[in-house]
């Protein structure tokens, strides 16, 4: 298989935006030791990832509430029942949103490949990676946090 990176997104937390935490610039894990988190189920990337951080802190997360699907967590996350371990992928903020993103303080990526069968590049596996960063780039130059927490490779 040819993997093609093509996408780095900085993994930090959502937030109501008016959660006190919502107008830093970062956030530590500590900050957050007292904060009911709403995620996904145990063995789930996102899940994985949230326990990861709080580990390499010696700490464990609480949690609020646990579901199988991103877009409930954000869904959660607005109704207020938690905050949410994301990227500006999965956790895309619309401009009208009354919701925060604010990055982890221990800067931490994720990166987003293509990944396809050796030889020649598929049409369509090339027009989704070229509309993806083209979307990547239009997030970037309408939002600042966007800007600051996605970068095209």
């Amino acid at each position: 298989f040819a993997i093609e990176p093509f996408l780095e997104a900085r993994i930090g937390v959502l937030m109501p935006r008016d959660h006190p935490l919502a107008n830093q610039t970062i956030v530590s894990i500590e900050q957050l030791s007292d904060q009911p988190f709403a995620t996904l189920a145990q063995g789930q990337r996102w899940r994985d990832r949230l326990d990861e951080c709080f580990g390499r802190e010696g700490l464990v997360p609480t949690i609020g509430l646990q579901t199988t699907s991103t877009p409930v967590i954000q869904q959660l996350v607005r109704d207020g029942l938690g905050l949410g371990l994301v990227d500006l992928i999965c956790g895309r903020l619309l401009p009208d949103e009354n919701l925060a993103f604010v990055p982890l303080a221990d800067e931490r990526w994720i990166t987003y490949a293509a990944i396809h069968p050796n030889g020649p590049k598929p049409v369509l596996a090339e027009q989704f990676v070229d509309h993806m960063c083209q979307f990547v780039e239009n997030e970037r130059e309408s939002s600042s946090i966007a800007a600051r927490n996605l970068r095209l490779i």
